[in-house]
């Protein structure tokens, strides 16, 4: 199975032009996709070129299911809405369950907001399922996204917990009371505006228990090395230079199915850069 992530930046690149078809295109040039997982995804909103780029992007992946989770929707005159937020698609065949979330929007006045979203999808994984969360947390404020990474925390808990359950329901296949498919394992994905060996990554991999699953290839694969996901072309937007602030993380159980982790450093189609997980077949 291989699944890909990637911040598109409303299909901006570092050359300043907004290009879904290049976008798409550096998606396909991985190859054979099971999931793709993107965020700032921009639906008509003027200052992000204004077109549909959830639609636009639909149309170039036709043979995937699509989950779309805006983190708000503005209802304009034309009868359309502004929305922004993160999409994934799910090779056909392989979605069995689809949720949307909002995470914690605290009042952070004066620091500025983007309502966020979670794209949750339950896959197909050989004999078992993934509970996949699609996101992008906040950035401004330190508040904002501890909230929401304790939110995702006790969302991938509550999953998994329900594999732990032996309570069994009588209800139709049919009807509202019937059980929610869940995942067996859970995985993370997304822009987390979180750096590498920062405190709160150190947080999130010690004391929360996930699993950076880029480590865990680069560990089994010894001649790799981590490679940046971000600020590679952009060193105006950021002046650190090349880092990592996009992730897969998982759940215990799921690291030892890890088989390989890339990332193209070399596409200027957005501000980030696309990686890819690989699990075992």
């Amino acid at each position: 199975m291989r699944l890909l992530s990637w911040n598109i930046q409303s299909t901006k690149g570092c050359d300043n032009v907004f290009d879904n078809g290049r976008i798409i295109k550096d998606i396909q040039d991985f190859g054979d996709l099971d999931v793709i997982c993107l965020q700032e995804v921009a639906r008509y909103m003027v200052p992000y070129n204004n077109d549909d780029q959830k639609s636009l992007i639909e149309e170039g992946f036709s043979g995937y299911h699509s989950t779309w989770a805006a983190g708000f929707s503005r209802p304009l005159a034309n009868g359309k809405n502004q929305e922004f937020g993160n999409l994934t698609l799910v090779k056909q065949g392989t979605l069995l369950d689809k949720r949307i979330h909002q995470l914690p929007n605290p009042c952070v006045s004066p620091a500025i907001q983007i309502p966020r979203s979670v794209a949750e999808t339950v896959i197909r994984y050989k004999s078992t399922s993934i509970t996949l969360l699609n996101t992008h947390l906040a950035y401004h404020s330190e508040l904002e996204s501890t909230q929401q990474i304790d939110y995702l925390t006790q969302l991938r808990d509550q999953v998994l917990s329900h594999k732990l359950s032996t309570t069994t329901l009588s209800s139709s296949d049919n009807d509202a009371y019937h059980s929610a498919q869940k995942g067996q394992h859970v995985l993370l994905c997304g822009d987390l505006n979180i750096a590498l060996n920062s405190p709160k990554y150190l947080t999130m991999t010690n004391d929360m228990a996930w699993l950076d699953c880029a480590n865990v290839a680069i560990k089994d694969a010894n001649h790799l090395v981590r490679q940046p996901t971000c600020g590679i072309f952009d060193t105006s937007l950021w002046p650190e230079g090349a880092h990592v602030r996009d992730y897969f993380l998982c759940s215990s159980g799921l690291d030892d199915k890890i088989k390989n982790m890339e990332v193209n450093t070399s596409t200027m189609a957005s501000d980030h850069q696309p990686i890819c997980l690989t699990l075992e077949d």
